[in-house]
């Protein structure tokens, strides 16, 4: 597998360690596939106009020359391979460099699809959960002895890493649908872990993005396995249109062929009908029950013996993400939690699952929202799923591949006012930079503190703790 990672380069003759230049390298993404190719022995340099601290730490720490900037300056005609973020466009100095000196340039999804496409190639797809679901998985192989690849959208809390390069064919990838990136993929087994609309820049309609998932499933051969949330309806329907074998799981319907269910503390396994497993968990509400569930469906489709002391191990303590229900130290009395949410119906899960851990305390939800489109499109959605916190705050939305507008404040403030009309306590604040001020004065003690967002909120994490 280790020479495999040459596939990345189309008839090149390459010295031993060829080398890659990745624009845009501390995305979470790019970061995963950094460190498959460190792994795979590629010296790699990069650079980020706005890179994410802790990941550009720990990419120099691998040994990574990075810029914290982009100019004609990081790229040189001894470069094997350019790879870019879906973020960068053609018109990037760096880019404009690099096809003058004819080095060739990848996206990130095609680079994933090169190293994965001609593996046992398993594909976690849908709206939410995908990052979680991928390291599960890939924890859930590893824990049972499968040395797999895995490509993921967020950073495993035990080894800080987002992607890594095993010895086995099995490589475990996260299939996001924006801008169609998935059907670059060739995939033995996908897991769709349900669908709505989301991604407006690029899925106008729920029925746009739904043609989309559509031509990827087609893309499973006939000795491929589609696996399913049974109490999706789109996903059913779905599922019924495949040549190949399908199985379904859910928290919900005892139908599915895999059914699993949080009992008196402990979680309880089903496989058709009967009972496979019983086994304690303190992963934080239902969408993490329905990933950890994905999760085991999953691997089963490969052989997995879940009665081994390594899935025992799995499931006595599952993978843990950076910014999914984080929880962060604290030096008061106060619990702080960090989560990548950014959706309604992720906001929802995220706050039911901080009532369940801390039923006696005050909710008190930081959101930056994420995008114009998403926020304009699901405004009622997001004021129902905050309104579910005690207190309140929101940022302007985090832009994200969209023009400077005024409207970033503006649609911010409109929630602010739906949710004050809802007596629901309820303050913009104007920047990243009066954040913690404001949680300093206006917090209690035992009060559960959510940051929300999938923007640049979680770095004021980073700021409390120096």
């Amino acid at each position: 597998m280790v020479h495999h990672t040459r596939k990345l380069l189309r008839s090149k003759q390459v010295s031993k360690h060829p080398h890659a230049h990745l624009i845009g390298a501390t995305g979470a993404g790019m970061k995963g596939l950094a460190e498959v190719l460190l792994d795979g022995g590629w010296k790699l340099t990069g650079s980020d106009q706005n890179p994410d601290p802790e990941r550009l730490r720990l990419l120099i720490n691998r040994g990574i020359a990075l810029a914290a900037k982009h100019c004609s300056e990081a790229v040189s005609k001894e470069m094997d391979l350019v790879i870019f973020s879906a973020a960068i466009p053609e018109s990037n100095i760096e880019r404009q460099l690099a096809a003058a000196l004819d080095i060739p340039q990848i996206s990130y999804s095609e680079a994933v699809a090169r190293l994965a496409n001609e593996q046992q190639l398993v594909a976690i797809a849908g709206t939410h959960g995908k990052s979680s679901t991928t390291a599960l998985v890939a924890s859930l192989f590893e824990q049972t002895g499968t040395d797999v690849t895995f490509f993921c959208g967020a950073q495993r809390c035990e080894d800080q890493r987002n992607g890594k390069l095993g010895n086995s064919e099995i490589v475990v990838v996260e299939a996001c649908e924006y801008q169609r990136h998935f059907l670059n993929f060739r995939p033995k087994v996908i897991t769709l872990l349900g669908i709505e609309a989301d991604h407006f820049d690029c899925f106008p309609s729920l029925d746009d993005a739904v043609t989309a998932y559509a031509e990827f499933i087609r893309l499973l051969p006939e000795n491929g396995t589609l696996v399913y949330r049974r109490d999706c309806e789109i996903s059913c329907k779905l599922a019924q249109t495949v040549n190949c074998r399908s199985v379904s799981f859910s928290i919900t319907s005892r139908e599915a062929d895999w059914f699993a269910e949080t009992r008196d503390g402990t979680v309880q396994l089903f496989k058709s009908g009967g009972l496979k497993q019983t086994f304690p968990s303190e992963l934080p509400g239902k969408h993490s029950l329905l990933n950890l569930l994905a999760a085991t469906t999953t691997a089963a489709q490969f052989g997995v013996d879940l009665t081994s002391a390594g899935a025992q191990k799995f499931f006595a303590s599952p993978t843990r993400l950076k910014q999914r229900f984080e929880i962060l130290t604290s030096t008061d009395s106060r619990l702080f939690v960090d989560d990548y949410a950014h959706h309604p119906t992720e906001i929802e899960a995220t706050l039911q699952a901080a009532r369940e851990h801390s039923p006696q305390s005050r909710i008190v939800c930081i959101f930056q929202p994420h995008q114009l489109s998403r926020t304009q499109k699901l405004h009622a959605e997001f004021v129902d799923s905050l309104a579910l916190a005690d207190v309140v705050y929101l940022l302007p939305v985090f832009r994200a591949r969209e023009p400077e507008s005024v409207l970033f404040d503006e649609e911010s403030q409109k929630i602010v006012k739906k949710l004050i009309s809802r007596q629901i306590p309820a303050t913009f604040i104007p920047s990243l930079d009066q954040v913690w001020s404001t949680i300093e004065t206006d917090s209690q003690r035992n009060d559960v503190v959510l940051t929300i967002g999938a923007g640049d909120l979680t770095r004021i994490h980073n700021e409390r703790t120096r």
